[in-house]
């Protein structure tokens, strides 16, 4: 260890110039965007956490967001205003469903100062209850978004590939209201 950590070279932002350019030309180009609710429609997720990224903006410093996996994942990324390194705590492309729970209860032990948010889906947070009694038990107080869109979302897009080639099913295999009716007969 002695001997690697002199390698380690700090990167100045500045040296990133043509880097950040590059992301402020594709944010112009390609804004995230969305068709705001009409009233007396349900307000949209995105509008909610940039509600929520507008309500933290005073002390964001202290925010650490975390995610669990499905379309809340994207829409935090895209639409909560961080700005601060290590307080965006997401799985990135792995796909595991019921990550945000346990790192936002990880992250609130690790830094008990900061207010920990995880922002989650119905499904992705549906996988946590174990995780949910051991914040209860230690009393750690980590704070839970829950968007809930009855459906596991992102689930469509690989099945809509598999039933372009032969699979089929009813269009209600994967929602939420759907399982727990199933479940309760």
């Amino acid at each position: 260890m002695s001997r690697i950590v002199p390698l380690i070279r700090t990167v100045e932002k500045s040296s990133r110039k043509e880097w950040f350019e590059q992301i402020n030309q594709w944010k112009e180009k390609f804004p995230f965007t969305y068709y705001p609710s009409k009233p007396g429609e349900k307000i949209k997720p995105q509008a909610v956490i940039e509600c929520l990224s507008d309500m933290c903006e005073p002390f964001k410093q202290n925010v650490i967001i975390t995610t669990g996996v499905g379309a809340h994942q994207m829409w935090a990324a895209q639409h909560f205003r961080w700005a601060y390194p290590r307080t965006m705590i997401t799985s990135g492309g792995l796909g595991t469903m019921g990550f945000g729970v346990p790192s936002a209860i990880g992250a609130k032990v690790a830094r008990p100062e900061c207010i920990v948010i995880d922002i989650d889906g119905d499904a992705s947070f549906s996988m946590t209850a174990m995780e949910l009694a051991t914040a209860s038990q230690f009393n750690i107080k980590a704070k839970f978004l829950i968007l809930n869109n009855e459906f596991q979302g992102f689930l469509t897009c690989p099945l809509q590939k598999m039933l372009m080639t032969g699979w089929s099913n009813n269009g209600k295999i994967f929602s939420m209201k759907n399982d727990m009716r199933i479940r309760n007969k």
